[in-house]
């Protein structure tokens, strides 16, 4: 029997596509030379508060994992690290999208089992979502440096992203205040707005007999 099309869970490839996106950074940090790095080639020249840019976020993604101040991406919003270097992956907003008629059987395949002649009808619902990669850290300069340096290598892979499912992507962004009761007020806060729409395949929970369509059929005929 065919399998199901995996249910597309967009806070997982988010949260991965973003790792990737830094792990990648690091590694062309030690492996490539300076002027050739990604990150030399956004920050280049770009000061600020007498600091250069650069510098300060290389040694941002060089940390190791026993720093104290490692860089991590994280679901949800977590609290514990809003003020050391931090992404969250969450989720503000999500509404239908432009469904086709009744549940969309159809747009997938139904699945049948050759060897006990049963099939799986398939569904299909369309969603547009708002999602937020939220920067954190009590240091303005890596809030500010996380945010360009991410929101470049997203912009270079739009490509990619779209052939991974998420159609019609438009990026923003923009400062945020969170609750002080909460968050410390001494925590920077920025985050890039993902809007994009996707599409859920969802295999019916029972399988159906083929005889038995079959049966319905020819039933009028017979009786």
């Amino acid at each position: 029997m065919e399998q199901a099309q995996k249910i597309f869970i967009p806070e997982l490839r988010i949260h991965r596509i973003v790792s990737l996106i830094i792990e990648a950074i690091r590694e062309d940090l030690i492996k490539s030379p300076i002027e050739e790095t990604f990150l030399f080639q956004v920050l280049q020249d770009s000061k600020a508060d007498g600091y250069e840019l650069y510098e300060q976020m290389k040694e941002v993604f060089l940390r190791k994992r026993n720093d104290s101040r490692y860089l991590d991406v994280r679901l949800f919003f977590d609290a514990k690290r809003a003020e050391i270097p931090t992404i969250h992956v969450n989720l503000p907003q999500e509404t239908k999208g432009e469904d086709g008629l009744g549940s969309d059987e159809g747009f997938a395949p139904t699945l049948f089992d050759d060897n006990k002649l049963e099939y799986v009808r398939q569904y299909n619902r369309r969603f547009n979502a708002n999602y937020q990669v939220l920067i954190t850290s009590n240091n303005s300069l890596e809030v500010i440096g996380l945010y360009h340096i991410l929101r470049a290598a997203i912009i270079a892979n739009l490509g990619s992203l779209e052939t991974l499912g998420f159609t019609n992507l438009s990026l923003g962004g923009g400062d945020l205040q969170l609750n002080p009761d909460i968050i410390p007020v001494t925590v920077f806060v920025r985050g890039i707005n993902f809007n994009f729409g996707y599409e859920v395949t969802a295999p019916a929970i029972k399988r159906e007999k083929f005889y038995t369509k079959i049966f319905e059929k020819i039933k009028p005929i017979i009786s």
